[in-house]
């Protein structure tokens, strides 16, 4: 169930929000959307240790979040753009992505007709990003994720410290850029960096994507690009001998295309894990 959306304009001090936002904002020129979903179940399992049971489920489609997405318009085909999104329980109320406020994705940047845009802070990086609207889960209500979501185009985890550039589009083709700051003096301690490429044209739609993450969840490096959330639901995140992720390397590549009512869609993905061998992790 979805609330309403809520929108009104605003007075230049809430540009502020936008730390890259101009003094010279006015308040015609901005406005804020407030948005939110809301999902909830009952289950009943009718063998669990022996015994039936009956509970509520917390977002059996797809997770409760609110959030907030503002723009300003700066003039000149240029704007400032923000959004402050937060997942949340329906069944007790605690947030969700390990307690974080703004857990879902908060970021700020400028927008820009002839040169893009670029956004820094906690989102979702390219492999969901690029290839999210070919996954099967996408289609069919969250059911058939690739194992444990270990491409993560179903975004299980995502990256903080982040800076994503996505340049205008031309023809139907767009690139876009990522990178994941660690946050340390080590070069890779818990970075990730990203290049992705789109392609539309009326009913199709193409996509393919490379992505790059080192040593994610380091236990030496909690400030860095991926923390906390990493590959709960992966079986691949710790090595037969149980050490660490070093490096995570995803490829993928899908399309789509739509006729009318009717659609099909294809993706494939590549993912390889080196584990740390060495006497440290991170």
């Amino acid at each position: 169930m979805f609330f309403a959306v809520m929108k009104r304009s605003v007075i230049a001090a809430a540009a502020a929000a936008a730390s890259l936002a101009c003094a010279s904002a006015h308040a015609e020129n901005s406005n804020v959307t407030l948005y939110g979903l809301l999902s909830t179940g009952v289950a009943y399992t009718n063998n669990q240790g022996g015994n039936s049971s009956v509970k509520a489920v917390n977002g059996p489609m797809q997770t409760p979040r609110w959030g907030l997405r503002g723009v300003e318009d700066l003039g000149d085909g240029l704007s400032t753009v923000f959004v402050m999104e937060s997942g949340f329980s329906m069944t007790n109320g605690t947030a969700s992505q390990n307690g974080r406020m703004f857990g879902r994705q908060v970021y700020v940047g400028l927008q820009s007709n002839d040169y893009g845009t670029i956004t820094l802070g906690r989102q979702y990086d390219l492999a969901n990003a690029v290839l999210w609207p070919n996954e099967s889960a996408t289609q069919f209500a969250a059911y058939g994720t690739h194992i444990g979501d270990s491409d993560n185009v179903f975004n299980t985890f995502r990256v903080n410290n982040t800076v994503i550039y996505k340049s205008p589009v031309y023809d139907g083709l767009q690139v876009s850029g990522m990178y994941s700051l660690g946050g340390q003096t080590q070069s890779q301690s818990n970075n990730a960096y990203a290049l992705g490429l789109n392609y539309q044209r009326g009913g199709l739609s193409l996509g393919t994507m490379y992505e790059v993450v080192n040593t994610p969840n380091s236990p030496t490096n909690q400030d860095g690009a991926v923390v906390a959330d990493y590959g709960f639901s992966s079986p691949f995140v710790k090595s037969p001998g149980g050490a660490g992720v070093d490096r995570q390397r995803i490829f993928g590549a899908g399309g789509a295309y739509k006729l009318g009512a009717l659609g099909v869609s294809l993706l494939y993905t590549h993912v390889r894990f080196d584990y740390w061998t060495g006497p440290g992790w991170g």
